[in-house]
């Protein structure tokens, strides 16, 4: 890359392509013109750089190409078809050259002689674009309901849960009076070469009040595009920078709320694939992953729409929307004329999170799909188990800080939440009341990445701390003394995970009785040491007595139930009572899908472990393809040196021997190979130790 190298905080992005692109006064002066236009600007002189670059940036980028006529006949055909390209401009070039270029290639949308019209095309276009948001992206999540569609269920559900998860430790979380700071600390560094952007920006710092947050969201400015992108890409910094932001826009909608049922409209371009997954989802529900910016006029909308420019792979789609807001626990919306930087509209703001029902889809005559929907409130029944589960975690009073940074780690995201938590410790005074808990956190993150000694320590700190500062018999310390033995059990001193397991035990017991969760949660844990130590019966008994527990206090598919029946089906195989086990697993990664995101560690362990079995029973087809799905998700979220990923890839290589070799026709030899290795290999298998 030739220019700066930064994130970008925006939707769309300029991609200027040309071999003198700075080298020139008049290439500067008009690069300068682009930043006011789009604030992002990628310069290259090389187009395979400039390709590399397009092709590695996320698939729902929106990448404006700038191309000089020298580079475009061979880059813009290798390039059109990417998703990442929104529209191409092309400049130096004949104009009866002009049809031949954008008959062929859709995305074309001006070829010109003159770079500086070419310019203004640009600026003109964008301009345009912008006060529809129907181009926006669209980003939403899909709570399946039927019973009948078990594997949409178990794909979709986990992303809708910690979606609402993620956006209710925001909404709960503290305020602090420097809570704005961190977001203009950000926008200065992306800004601080548009001048338009930083007067905007120093406006912001010294006139924005939490009453005016709405007026200052629809405004057309940094705050609308970077917040959105935020959301719909879930960056964890950008999101904790906007916390405040939610946060005021959310209570000025409940302020402002609509107080009868409307009837709201929504145009919107949306990809093919995107618009196939709803019309795959009819009687569902969706959740926004933005704030949702609607109108009461169908005609209005219709017209933003239309005035879309319409590209590759994008469709133009109407949302109808009933929204009573007389139901309970609906999330707020607001007729926001009166609050808007643009009061001649009649625009409608749904809160971000906002779920809706589809039922279902049609098409008019000018090729526009009309989505029919409506509004539901968390009281839905097919949403009470989830917000029953939210409560049972995080409660429904104010949040502190570190509840943020648990559900980043419950979602997988292991390097934000890290992140997260040292920040925390810094920004700690050393006899802060919550120093103890921050520990703890960051121990139960850097031990699912593997870094177990780092986890260790970080534990240790905790108990210390809490050792000085609480009764020795203090439910927390159990927790500690659990954590600290899970990390034992995971180094292979299993001698002291199980004394510190039984400590933790008789803790817990004596603080909440025997018919307790957490009571459950350590007698999972001592099963895994008894197992490791081949006492199998005491081992089958602490995991019948967890399972017993948790199934008179959790909902069926939280994840401690996935994790104690993961457990049982690692107990029952190293039995080798192995359709007993697989029957274990296959319960523990129901579960462990539709409750948790599809990329998640945890699930790839469950699929692993299955794969044993099925290699145990000569199946190496299904042994396979469950050990490169986690493969594929380990990939995901864990380093290349994860002890997992390290086993996993070993596993894959192993199988795809015995596959191959059982082409051959000897599958018995393979067989007897298999049940050697197999014995050899029972002490590594995940145990999913609770932390």
């Amino acid at each position: 890359m030739d220019g700066k190298e930064h994130k970008n905080h925006e939707t769309f992005s300029l991609v200027w392509l040309d071999p003198d692109v700075n080298n020139s006064k008049e290439n500067i002066n008009v690069q300068q013109q682009l930043h006011a236009c789009i604030s992002h600007l990628e310069t290259f002189d090389k187009a395979d750089k400039c390709e590399r670059f397009i092709r590695f940036e996320p698939i729902n980028s929106r990448i404006i190409l700038v191309a000089s006529e020298r580079f475009s006949a061979d880059l813009i055909p290798r390039i059109h078809q990417l998703s990442q390209v929104f529209s191409i401009y092309i400049y130096g070039v004949d104009k009866r050259k002009s049809n031949a270029w954008t008959n062929i290639y859709s995305k074309v949308k001006a070829v010109l002689t003159d770079i500086n019209v070419l310019v203004s095309q640009i600026c003109s276009d964008h301009v345009r674009r912008s006060p529809t948001k129907s181009e926006d992206l669209f980003e939403f999540n899909i709570f399946n309901t039927s019973t009948s569609d078990e594997r949409s269920t178990t794909l979709l559900s986990g992303q809708f849960l910690h979606s609402q998860l993620l956006i209710d430790c925001l909404l709960r979380m503290r305020a602090v009076p420097t809570d704005k700071n961190e977001l203009i600390e950000m926008a200065e560094k992306e800004y601080k070469l548009d001048t338009n952007e930083s007067a905007i920006l120093r406006e912001f710092q010294t006139n924005y009040s939490p009453d005016q947050s709405i007026w200052w969201y629809t405004r057309e400015s940094f705050l609308y595009r970077q917040l959105n992108k935020a959301l719909r890409t879930q960056n964890i910094d950008a999101l904790l920078a906007f916390r405040f932001f939610i946060r005021d826009i959310h209570e000025q909608l409940e302020h402002h709320r609509c107080s009868s049922p409307i009837h709201i409209y929504r145009g919107q371009l949306m990809s093919t694939a995107e618009l196939e997954r709803l019309k795959n989802s009819a009687g569902q529900l969706i959740s926004m992953n933005s704030f949702l910016s609607t109108t009461t006029d169908r005609l209005s909308a219709l017209a933003f729409l239309y005035s879309s420019a319409k590209s590759d792979g994008l469709e133009r789609v109407l949302f109808e929307i009933d929204a009573d807001p007389q139901l309970a626990d609906v999330k707020p919306f607001a007729n926001i004329t009166c609050l808007s930087y643009f009061p001649s509209e009649s625009e409608v703001l749904l809160m971000l999170g906002s779920i809706l029902r589809l039922v279902g889809i049609d098409h008019d005559d000018h090729g526009v799909s009309i989505i029919r929907s409506t509004l539901c409130s968390n009281s839905d029944q097919d949403l009470q188990r989830v917000f029953e589960y939210m409560k049972i975690e995080y409660g429904d009073q104010e949040t502190n800080a570190q509840s943020f940074g648990i559900v980043l780690g419950q979602m997988g995201k292991l390097d934000e939440a890290e992140k997260y938590f040292r920040h925390l410790l810094k920004e700690m005074p050393p006899n802060h009341v919550d120093i103890a808990g921050c520990y703890h956190n960051l121990g139960d993150i850097l031990d699912k990445k593997g870094d177990y000694e780092s986890s260790l320590e970080s534990y240790q700190k905790s108990l210390e701390i809490m050792l000085q500062t609480r009764q020795p018999n203090d439910p927390e310390i159990g927790t500690s003394l659990n954590s600290i033995a899970a990390v034992h059990a995971k180094t292979g001193n299993y001698t002291q995970a199980e004394k510190s397991f039984k400590k933790a035990f008789e803790i817990w017991k004596q603080a909440y009785g025997e018919d307790n969760p957490k009571v459950a949660m350590c007698l999972s844990n001592l099963a895994g040491t008894y197992q490791v130590n081949e006492k199998n019966m005491e081992a089958l008994d602490c995991l019948q007595k967890a399972l017993s527990i948790r199934q008179h206090h959790l909902p069926a598919d939280h994840p401690d139930m996935a994790d104690t029946h993961n457990n049982i089906g690692i107990l029952y195989w190293s039995l080798d009572k192995v359709d007993t086990a697989l029957e274990h697993y296959n319960l523990s990664l129901k579960i462990k899908q539709k409750c948790l995101p599809a990329n998640h560690p945890d699930i790839a362990m469950t699929l692993s472990n299955m794969s044993l079995i099925y290699e145990q029973k000569g199946e190496f087809k299904q042994a396979l393809s469950h050990l490169q799905s986690a493969a594929n998700i380990y990939r995901q979220t864990l380093n290349p040196s994860h002890p997992h990923m390290l086993q996993v890839e070993r596993l894959v290589q192993r199988v795809s021997s015995k596959l191959k070799y059982s082409f051959r026709a000897n599958i018995y030899l393979g067989v007897l190979i298999n049940n050697y290795y197999l014995k050899t290999f029972k002490k590594f298998i995940s145990i999913r130790l609770i932390i």
